[in-house]
This record gives C-alpha cells, structure tokens and sequence, in this order.
C-alpha cells in the first residue's frame, strides 16, 4: 500500500477544474473528497447526477502497490468520464429516445470543438 500525500489530492483536484474549464465542462458542479478507495482498487473514481449536473470526485489517500500516484494522470482520466457521461449513461439503458442519444452525441461534438484544434 501507498500512502498518498495531500499535496497529490491538491495537485489532482487543480487540475481537474483546469480541464474542467479547458474542456467547457464548467455547466457542471464538482466536489472533491480525499479518502481511501483501497477496497476498491482504485487510484479515483467519479460519481455523476446527471440530471443536476453534479459529479463527485475522489483521490485514494492510500493505494495499492500497482498503481502509481500521478494526479495529472488520473485528473485527465476521471474528467474524461464526465465528458463521455451522458453518452456513457444513456448507453446503458433498454430503451432510449433517439433524441436522448442525438443530444448526447451533440453535447460531445460540442465539447471536442473546444478540445480538438
């Protein structure tokens, strides 16, 4: 087990709201916590409400051996989540409008014309 500094979750939790900006995700509401995801195996993980447009974020404090603490890394990695959530989200359902998944694909497209140059 690796225990994770706070200045790691700082590290992870600026530049998650840089990408946030940088990706023109800023319509979503982010919240940060600092707690030991070592029963889950994980480095982070993301929560999202896609209705309010909130998403929870969560750096490990302690890790385990094979994963290493690299804050930028896993910051680009759970953003990336909340962009592909809605997209995500509605492929998991039986039965979706094909409205929703238009929707979901052109708020996407919106979002890379920011990213892609």
């Amino acid at each position: 087990m690796i225990k994770v500094s706070k200045k790691d979750f700082e590290k992870f939790k600026s530049e998650c709201l840089r990408l946030q900006k940088a990706w023109g995700l800023t319509g979503w509401n982010l919240t940060f916590h600092f707690r030991s995801l070592l029963s889950e195996d994980q480095a982070a993980c993301i929560d999202k409400d896609l209705d309010a447009y909130n998403a929870t974020l969560t750096f490990s404090s302690e890790m385990p051996d094979h994963c290493k603490s690299d804050p930028k890394a896993n910051a680009k990695h759970e953003m990336l989540h909340l962009l592909l959530a809605r997209l995500s989200e509605y492929g998991k359902y039986r039965y979706i409008t094909r409205g929703q998944q238009d929707e979901a694909e052109h708020e996407l497209i919106m979002h890379l014309l920011k990213i892609i140059p």
